[in-house]
């Protein structure tokens, strides 16, 4: 929304989260969350977000003595030092009911089975150590936020703003980073005038990618809706003996999170348009059957690689480099079950060099090549002990090609479509819509599935000027339609 401002009001300031801090964010007081804006009408609306209480929610049964040391994995190792944060969206489909006369009982729910899910994914009621190899499991629990909206979620979802959505998370996103002594995993269920809820969450990389954070928040839904244990899948933590850590580890991922300025964007491909853009890329190109993310990711970057040479104006082309994590669980000879913990995923990049072609099926191209080199060989190079070496070769490799490229050319892109981030049910239905927070990732790209599931919601982030034109380009609004509702 055109001319947002954000205003925190707080008895004291927040606390950067750092060792040494037996429970930073509980030592803060209350506060009372801010902003106003003006709508499409170009009235002044705000909202207001009151911290209601704050706690631990630790499991259901304490985690064994032997089970309290958790190994990371050195993929974990590697990641970078930021946490997932997203919010899911439900709306109050009950008729004559406040927001008094639920909520207490929905909340109390959501704790106990909160806590009875953290008895299988325990790693998640630790914290953080020193020396990143493990996960002290404590028991300290998951650090729970309620808070109370002074706002309609309707009227909020019918043009969502992404400052708005900051105020909805246990911490600004883009200041919480995933340091030792710092809580796994964080929640704030926040409740709005109308009875509708937004349930948030800050899940650290450390301990889990995209894949891990869908099977939790499913375990939690599933348990909550249906009530019964039984319908908690096991999680599997073979990650660590797969992967060992090394306390040598000497590169890392050379993607960052930070403070940086951006602009993010909603390009929706609804079904239909996913269809005939898929149908372009396989028409014209000799990639058989490409899949919706391949035609996505070519379309988004291509329509980047021409935006940026407009802003930077500073010099020749450089070429530009497209990142994305790969599952490794279904890339194995072994597949491992979608349950698996951890960061089970290794990153593909391609590469444009500035005087190649710029076609849309040959970058469908390059990126399905880029996928196809994290095969079921790569990962056996990379596994075990031995597989140390040939994971610093790689990121030493990485670094060495991005050493003399410009970020502004750098493209990364993450994807949990058909992952199950939108069917989390908690017996209220499935959520009206899941909107992931960039952490700070510049020139970040985040897939999702649309509501009705057939198409695909594309979160942009670029700074403002590269925003300025992509979201111009008619190449992409030839298929996508740029913030609609979600509803």
């Amino acid at each position: 929304m055109p001319g947002c401002t954000s205003h925190f009001v707080k008895n004291q300031q927040l606390k950067r989260l750092s060792r040494g801090v037996n429970h930073p964010i509980l030592s803060l007081h209350c506060y009372r969350a801010e902003s106003k804006a003006e709508n499409c009408m170009g009235e002044v609306i705000s909202m207001k977000v009151d911290i209601i209480s704050k706690e631990n929610v630790k499991p259901a049964s304490p985690t064994p003595l032997h089970l309290r040391r958790f190994k990371l994995s050195i993929l974990d190792q590697i990641i970078p030092h930021t946490y997932m944060p997203g919010v899911h969206f439900y709306l109050n489909d009950i008729q004559n009911t406040t927001p008094i006369n639920f909520f207490p009982i929905k909340s109390n729910h959501l704790k106990q089975t909160l806590s009875q899910t953290l008895t299988h994914y325990y790693p998640f009621a630790g914290k953080i150590k020193d020396d990143w190899s493990y996960i002290d499991c404590n028991d300290e629990g998951v650090y729970y936020v309620e808070a109370k909206v002074s706002y309609g979620l309707k009227e909020f979802l019918s043009q969502p703003d992404v400052q708005l959505i900051q105020l909805l998370t246990p911490n600004n996103p883009r200041h919480l980073e995933s340091m030792s002594g710092n809580y796994v995993f964080l929640v704030q269920v926040n409740i709005f005038d109308c009875g509708g809820i937004a349930i948030a969450t800050c899940a650290s990389h450390k301990t889990a990618d995209g894949a891990t954070f869908s099977a939790f928040m499913n375990a939690w839904s599933s348990l909550a809706a249906c009530g019964s244990l039984e319908v908690v899948h096991n999680p599997s933590f073979i990650a660590p003996s797969l992967f060992p850590p090394n306390s040598s580890v000497l590169h890392k991922w050379p993607f960052k999170a930070g403070k940086n300025e951006s602009v993010t964007r909603r390009f929706v491909f609804h079904g239909t348009a996913l269809a005939a853009l898929k149908a372009q890329a396989a028409s014209i190109s000799h990639v058989q059957y490409p899949t919706s993310v391949e035609a996505v990711a070519a379309l988004i970057w291509s329509c980047v690689i021409e935006a940026i040479p407009k802003v930077t104006n500073d010099g020749p082309k450089q070429a530009s480099i497209f990142a994305v994590p790969v599952n490794l669980r279904t890339r194995m000879r072994e597949v491992l079950p979608k349950s698996s913990i951890g960061n089970l995923v290794w990153f593909a990049l391609a590469q444009h060099m500035p005087d190649a072609k710029l076609e849309f099926p040959y970058i469908v191209d390059l990126i399905r090549k880029a996928f196809a080199k994290v095969d079921n060989d790569f990962i056996e190079g990379i596994k075990g002990k031995e597989g140390y070496a040939k994971v610093s070769e790689c990121l030493k490799e990485y670094a060495e090609l991005l050493h003399n490229i410009d970020m502004d050319n750098c493209l990364f892109l993450t994807s949990l479509r058909k992952a199950g981030i939108s069917e989390v049910d908690f017996g209220w239905g499935k959520p009206s819509w899941y909107y992931f927070c960039n952490p700070g990732f510049k020139n970040f790209v985040f897939l999702m599935d649309t509501r009705s599931g057939d198409g695909i919601e594309a979160l942009v982030s670029l700074s403002g000027p590269a925003m300025a034109i992509l979201e111009r380009d008619p190449k992409l609004l030839g298929f996508a339609s740029v913030d609609p509702s979600p509803l």
